[in-house]
């Protein structure tokens, strides 16, 4: 019997999942999906609870799995840092805890290769933690990857009306404000939507607060441009 291909878990993952998390002041919906035709999806996503705070991550790459799970074991363990990090406002701490963290999930895949006697495929993350315990914290975004197929897409918006766009370096760990009551922030794995129309009615549609229809209501929304995607929107009451 000849042994099944190597992205075999790949061809069983739908084509599209939706998740949703609630705590304290903050809502989170999520989305990973393929758009077009093809091998099946490389986006993951992951929304956790951490410690008292949630933990967003979104990747992309054929190791979007491990990576998610990986960077995820990692942050529980390094909690109390993260939170005084944010709590303090201490950005210089939090850099070093990024650079840990992709350490860290860089060697949870190289190990992985060696087990399965694959070279160590690339991929791309985009991680946010955000405090619940302290109102007044910033949140904390990391964006790392590893491989040669590492993504430099990807992008953050703050949605609010005439909303606030700028895409993310590849590489960067930093501190970073959140949505303000009634507002909210967007992640993406692909680039954020280039056209002023798209952007303002999702600014519009996004920003006013969490809809009732829970994360099927992101199905059909322009939260990127171009290719396969994860997403996360995080709004704040």
């Amino acid at each position: 019997m000849s042994a099944p291909p190597a992205d075999w878990r790949a061809a069983l993952r739908p084509a599209t999942v939706l998740d949703a998390a609630s705590t304290g002041p903050w809502t989170a919906y999520g989305i990973s999906m393929r758009t077009a035709a093809g091998p099946a999806r490389t986006d993951a996503l992951a929304l956790a609870p951490y410690g008292p705070g949630l933990l967003l991550a979104l990747a992309s790459g054929p190791a979007a799995d491990d990576a998610c799970a990986a960077v995820y074991r990692h942050a529980l363990r390094t909690a109390p840092a993260l939170r005084e990090a944010l709590r303090t406002r201490d950005a210089e701490a939090y850099r070093r805890l990024g650079e840990e963290t992709a350490r860290a999930c860089a060697t949870v895949l190289a190990d992985e290769a060696v087990r399965t006697g694959t070279p160590r495929a690339g991929y791309s993350l985009r991680l946010l933690h955000v405090p619940v315990d302290d109102p007044g914290a910033p949140c904390g975004l990391l964006v790392f990857g590893a491989g040669t197929s590492a993504a430099p897409g990807g992008g953050t918006a703050v949605l609010r009306p005439g909303g606030d766009w700028y895409e993310t370096p590849t590489t960067t760990a930093r501190l970073l404000e959140g949505p303000h009551p009634g507002g909210a922030l967007l992640l993406t794995t692909g680039c954020l939507p280039a056209g002023p129309g798209a952007r303002a009615r999702l600014a519009a549609a996004w920003s006013p607060g969490p809809p009732p229809a829970g994360p099927v209501a992101l199905l059909g929304q322009p939260l990127a441009s171009g290719g396969d995607l994860s997403a996360v929107v995080l709004w704040r009451r």
